[in-house]
């Protein structure tokens, strides 16, 4: 089975716009609702998910973004301190990497 956790706050620090109303829940929302960054050392801070009542036994977890970049090297995304790996792609696009060690607990 597979369970889909969308996100449903996030507070972003300085250095990011909100454009549009968050959270983004269940859907692609940009070109109307996003936040964006022109500085490559502003980090975004913290996002939370939605609630699952029953999520069973996790055997993976996976990262998903909706994002893009002029390059490949524009941001890295870390959870905890660590790096994903995962940057973005050069058009506006899903970006994914399996975060499962990351998220051991």
């Amino acid at each position: 089975m597979e369970t889909s956790l969308y996100v449903n706050g996030i507070a972003t620090s300085t250095g990011w716009t909100r454009v549009g109303t968050s959270p983004y829940l269940g859907t692609q929302n940009q070109p109307t609702d996003y936040i964006y960054s022109v500085s490559r050392n502003a980090n975004s801070d913290t996002f939370n998910f939605a609630d699952s009542s029953d999520l069973g036994t996790i055997n993976s977890v996976t990262l998903y973004i909706y994002a893009y970049g002029v390059a490949e090297t524009n941001f890295d995304t870390f959870i905890n301190s660590t790096n994903t790996g995962l940057g973005p792609p050069t058009s506006w696009g899903w970006v994914s990497v399996d975060v499962s060690s990351i998220l051991t607990t």
